[in-house]
């Protein structure tokens, strides 16, 4: 079910060292898309291959779908997934399959490779009540939440997200759960308070981070991955499957920073450009919304190197002058 997608992810520490101190992470890493998905025998390739080009952290992207298919049971049922845990907001038994996502944990750890955890969709359909999973399925609605499903998603996060904290534990340096809420990935089916980022913390976020600091109180959190899809990294809209429609920039950006900025202690974007420029200009553009608001933090930018068009490959082969770009266009920004 699907194949494991590698770029390029660049970390960016926006601040005066006064405050926050040098960043002690490599800037750079990889970033393994679909770990939990493929086959067991060329994810071992990949890690191999990161392990040995010397990268010192990569972030696992684990798609909720492909590690829980079925719904949760009041027993523990083997055939529907090897590894059993107990959902303390279902009070039921969540019947997950971590394999794959075991394999690159012991590949990476025995390897001394720092590993970031990626929790996101597409979710599985008893979940969120939606027509399919996949990919860019259903013309989008693949990401959908019906309304009828709110209780029964949320609390769903909330036991996945807790027993792959109990899972792996401090193995994880930081957690970041869901990507590009600001699209058809999120899309809830009724705006209970009129605001699309306000269910996107009630649905995900709230129960996620319960569920992290429950296990883990001191769990680090990466986030929003809010996609930058304005022109030349500049504001723009975008739209969930249902026609709710937000700017990136001044509707998500500002009100993730103005009242829930506690949830993310490092600020994430995620950008598909043409050149780096445009990564430059919409980081640009998160940073001075966070001095208008006192909310300086790292930002994290995510994709740098893949347009929405580019496969593996090209993407890869083009990341290289964003990469040199990115480690040094910034220090204009490392003072307030």
């Amino acid at each position: 079910m699907g194949i494991v997608r590698l770029y390029l992810v660049v970390y960016l520490l926006f601040t005066t060292l006064t405050v926050y101190g040098q960043t002690t992470a490599s800037p750079v890493g990889l970033v393994f898309e679909g770990a939990n998905m493929g086959s067991s025998s060329v994810n071992q390739q990949k890690a191999y291959e990161a392990i040995k080009s010397g990268v010192k952290w990569v972030t696992l992207g684990a798609v909720w779908a492909a590690s829980e298919e079925h719904a949760p049971t009041s027993t523990c049922q083997p055939a529907n997934g090897p590894h059993c845990y107990y959902g303390p907001r279902m009070q039921a038994y969540h019947n997950y399959d971590f394999t794959l996502l075991d394999n690159y944990v012991s590949q990476f750890v025995a390897s001394g490779v720092q590993i970031y955890m990626r929790v996101e969709g597409w979710h599985p359909m008893w979940a969120g009540g939606q027509p399919c999973e996949g990919f860019d399925a259903c013309n989008g609605y693949s990401g959908a939440i019906m309304s009828d499903h709110y209780t029964t998603f949320k609390d769903a996060v909330y036991d996945l997200t807790y027993n792959m904290a109990t899972r792996y534990g401090n193995q994880v340096a930081a957690w970041r759960i869901w990507g590009e809420p600001n699209s058809w990935a999120f899309s809830p089916q009724v705006l209970e308070d009129g605001w699309w980022t306000n269910e996107f913390m009630r649905l995900i976020q709230f129960p996620a981070h319960d569920a992290l600091t429950t296990v883990l109180p001191g769990a680090r959190t990466i986030g929003p991955a809010l996609a930058a899809v304005g022109a030349n990294g500049n504001d723009g809209s975008s739209c969930d499957a249902w026609g709710h429609c937000m700017n990136w920039l001044s509707d998500w950006t500002d009100s993730m920073l103005r009242y829930f900025d506690t949830y993310f202690s490092t600020f994430s974007i995620t950008s598909y450009p043409s050149d780096a420029n445009i990564v430059q200009n919409a980081v640009g553009n998160v940073w001075n919304k966070m001095v208008a608001l006192g909310k300086q933090r790292p930002i994290w930018v995510d994709e740098f190197n893949f347009t929405t068009s580019s496969n593996g490959a090209g993407g890869g082969a083009r990341a290289v002058t964003p990469r040199l770009n990115l480690q040094t266009a910034y220090s204009s920004y490392s003072t307030t």
